[in-house]
């Protein structure tokens, strides 16, 4: 079933990030659509940090357990990235969950299931 979002709230959380972004963006130089090339290319950077920290874990077998303090790090960068490129096209998390929300349920209104994961297959 989709879930209800009016039941939780997010906007005091997306506000803050919203306000680190553009807090911390460079806005002494004019990028125009350079600024969503950074903001691609620095969430595709921080997803391979994240797959470092797996890759090193279960690969290589580095340390006893994954280090959670950096994984959050490396999502924060993540979340930093993602709200680049939505302040650069106009949109706000909110309409992307919600986005993501109707297509789910679409896809999966009784919950997950191999029919719904597989619909593309013929």
């Amino acid at each position: 079933l989709p879930l209800q979002w009016n039941s939780l709230v997010l906007n005091p959380t997306l506000d803050l990030l919203n306000s680190i972004v553009e807090n911390t963006l460079n806005k002494q130089d004019d990028f125009g659509e350079l600024d969503a090339n950074h903001g691609l290319i620095g969430l595709m950077g921080e997803i391979g940090e994240y797959s470092d920290i797996i890759k090193r874990h279960y690969h290589y077998q580095l340390g006893d357990s994954l280090d959670t303090d950096h994984i959050c790090e490396e999502i924060g960068d993540m979340l930093y990235y993602i709200q680049v490129l939505l302040n650069c096209h106009g949109l706000v998390m909110e309409d992307c969950i919600f986005s993501l929300n109707a297509k789910l349920a679409k896809r999966y209104p009784y919950g997950w299931s191999r029919q719904g994961a597989d619909r593309d297959k013929k």
